[in-house]
């Protein structure tokens, strides 16, 4: 019976906290005779384990569509379990995968934000180079690859709740930030200011008249206080 999967492709650096995984979440349609979405995700975690170098623990798991809240996984694969190694790159900076069905236009188009450091070419400089554009469209030979002729790699509608096989797909040469990617502060530097009970001695302005004795020693009797 034909099925719409949603995969979650999480991978640890840094730290093996959950909310540290950093996350891509791909479509694909099972029109096959039978779906076996366990299958689908051991093939594509050993996919995305040879792409990313250091083997860090990788999670996929399947997810049936339209989802229901709360319904949970259909397929979990886990690999190098418990392994996050240390990361030399901004992890907020992505290349963006931009894909499309037919037309683009909403409802038919998607984009998975690849963080930089899973393409194992540095950080680029200001704009990625031609090599990391072409190491992150490269990824798209695992998506359409996944399970053989049976299975597509999509673009899902949710307003429409309709899947549409990707024709077309690009990188460009602009680097996107993923903000929630960054890890999560474990310390903190804590400074305090006089603002709320203190008169400010700086002037601002060089019109401004000098401090003048009675304010300073309004601010000496205060911190005496």
């Amino acid at each position: 019976m034909a099925q719409t999967y949603r995969a979650q492709i999480a991978v640890w650096h840094d730290s093996l906290d959950p909310r540290d995984a950093m996350c891509v979440d791909p479509c694909f349609h099972d029109f096959g005779p039978t779906s076996a979405p366990q299958s689908l995700s051991d093939d594509l975690a050993t996919a995305v384990n040879g792409k990313i170098a250091g083997a860090p623990q990788i999670r996929v798991r399947f997810y049936k569509l339209p989802y229901t809240r709360g319904e949970g996984h259909v397929a979990e694969t886990l690999r190098n379990k418990g392994t996050s190694p240390a990361s030399d790159l901004p992890r907020e900076q992505a290349l963006c995968l931009s894909f499309y069905s037919g037309e683009n236009k909403p409802r038919k188009r998607g984009r998975l934000y690849l963080p930089i450091m899973w393409l194992g070419l540095g950080y680029g400089g200001v704009r990625p180079t031609t090599p990391m554009m072409t190491a992150a469209l490269g990824w798209r030979t695992i998506l359409t690859g996944l399970g053989g002729v049976d299975v597509d790699w999509s673009v899902w509608s949710t307003v429409n709740q309709s899947h549409h096989p990707v024709t077309d797909c690009w990188v460009d040469n602009e680097h996107d930030t993923v903000r929630s990617r960054g890890l999560r502060g474990t310390s903190r530097i804590l400074a305090t200011t006089s603002e709320g009970d203190l008169p400010n001695l700086v002037r601002l302005s060089a019109d401004a008249p000098p401090v003048t004795a009675e304010e300073q020693q309004a601010v000496a009797d205060a911190l005496a206080a």
